[in-house]
C-alpha cells in the first residue's frame, strides 16, 4: 500500500504564531554561519502574500523566541552577549524584552523576507544591505 504525503499549502497553528524576523547584525551572522556550513543560502523564497502575513504577524515575545535555536542557526552567538535584532511591522507590535533591538518597517518590496525554517525569517542580503544602510551613517 502507497502512502501519498501531500505538502499544506495552508498555514498550520504552529505557522500562526507570531513570526520572528531576523535584521541587522543577527541576520548577517545568520547568512555568514549558512554560507559557512551550506556554501550558499539556501532559505525557502515567500511569495508575496506570505511576506505579507509575516510582517503582520511579526510580534514575538519572549515564548516565541527559543535562544538555542538561533545559536544553533547562527543568529545568536552562545558566547557573546549582543542584542537580538529583530524587525517588526509596525511600532506597535514591539514588545518590551531585553536583549532585544527593533527594527520597524511596514512595507518591503517584494523578495525581502526569506522563511530560514517554519516561525524564523530573515530580511533577504539585498533587503538586509538596504536596511543596514539606512541605519549606519557616513563617516
Amino acid at each position: 500500500m502507497a502512502v501519498k504525503i501531500e505538502r499544506r499549502n495552508e498555514p498550520t497553528g504552529e505557522q500562526l504564531a507570531a513570526s520572528v524576523i531576523l535584521t541587522g547584525a543577527s541576520a548577517l551572522r545568520m547568512m555568514r554561519a549558512e554560507r559557512r556550513q551550506m556554501g550558499y543560502i539556501s532559505w525557502k523564497d515567500l511569495n508575496l502574500d506570505e511576506e505579507r502575513r509575516v510582517l503582520r504577524t511579526s510580534s514575538p515575545s519572549t515564548e516565541d523566541i527559543y535562544l538555542p535555536d538561533l545559536v544553533r542557526i547562527g543568529a545568536k552567538s552562545g558566547e557573546v552577549q549582543e542584542d537580538l535584532c529583530l524587525l517588526v511591522g509596525s511600532a506597535a507590535q514591539r514588545r518590551r524584552m531585553p536583549g532585544v533591538g527593533w527594527s520597524v518597517c511596514s512595507r518591503l518590496p517584494a523578495g525581502s523576507i526569506l522563511e530560514v525554517e517554519p516561525g524564523v525569517y530573515s530580511l533577504s542580503p539585498e533587503a538586509l544591505c538596504v536596511a543596514v544602510a539606512r541605519e549606519v551613517g557616513c563617516i
